[in-house]
């Protein structure tokens, strides 16, 4: 997969993300790392209530640097719709 096809996507998943990285990193691993907090290009949140549920999104600004080598940039924060921006912004 190229820049150009990543760009033109509406949504892009670890799925996705591991076929444009193309060199042998799986959707499992990228989700595993994004748990973890270390990934640099995906953020895992649990969906609110009781669910045990994880949505993952790729930054893929941060994706296309992480592969080119370029500067990544900081990732923005977890937001409305999660329990974290709930009780941040006191939904």
């Amino acid at each position: 997969m190229k820049e150009a096809e990543i760009l033109s996507m509406k949504k892009v998943g670890p799925a996705e993300a591991a076929k444009y990285l193309q060199n042998g990193t799986t959707a499992q691993q990228i989700r595993v790392w994004a748990k973890s907090g270390c990934c640099p290009f995906c953020q895992a949140v649990k969906l609110p209530g009781a669910s045990k549920r994880m949505t993952y999104r790729v930054h893929i600004a941060n994706l296309i640097a992480y592969k080119t080598g370029a500067e990544l940039v900081p990732m923005p924060r977890i937001g409305y719709g999660t329990e974290i921006g709930r009780e941040r912004h006191g939904a």
